[in-house]
């Protein structure tokens, strides 16, 4: 539990300690979920203890973060994600969360999928490309002759 409480001071401060603290995650994750989210479900709600929850919940989107918890290279691409979320009526008609739940505001562990969207084509990426530079051409307002 104590080990918890110092995970939560280092979201708030970040910093260099970034990778230390996304390799705490994600063990915490990998190793001890449930003991976590029961650990958060009894602490006392104040403003301090929201923003560090807040802050954990930051480092956790992390796509850095969220390869560790998911056991993924730093190449790999994310096909999943992993959210610390309250549990909420959209998690409730999802059926992802109980009654019981919602209505004790729990942290939840929510894995979702990841939609994968397709690559550009050239003619895609051309059209983009040029849609940008004339937006960008119509941005100057004068231009000097050199003389």
């Amino acid at each position: 539990m104590e080990n918890y409480k110092k995970m939560h001071k280092s979201a708030i401060v970040k910093g260099e300690l970034a990778e230390q603290l996304n390799k705490q995650i994600a063990d915490t994750y990998i190793n001890e979920h449930n003991q976590y989210v029961n650990w958060l479900n009894v602490q006392l709600r104040d403003d301090s203890f929201k923003a560090e929850v807040k802050a954990m919940q930051d480092n956790i989107n992390l796509s850095s973060t969220q390869k560790l918890m998911l056991g993924l290279k730093a190449k790999d691409t994310l096909e999943q994600r992993i959210r610390l979320k309250t549990a909420n009526k959209t998690l409730l008609n999802a059926e992802l969360v109980s009654f019981q739940q919602v209505e004790a505001k729990a942290y939840v562990w929510i894995i979702e999928d990841i939609e994968q969207k397709p690559e550009a084509t050239y003619e895609e990426l051309k059209a983009k490309f040029e849609e940008k530079a004339l937006a960008d051409f119509g941005k100057v307002v004068k231009v000097e002759e050199i003389s």
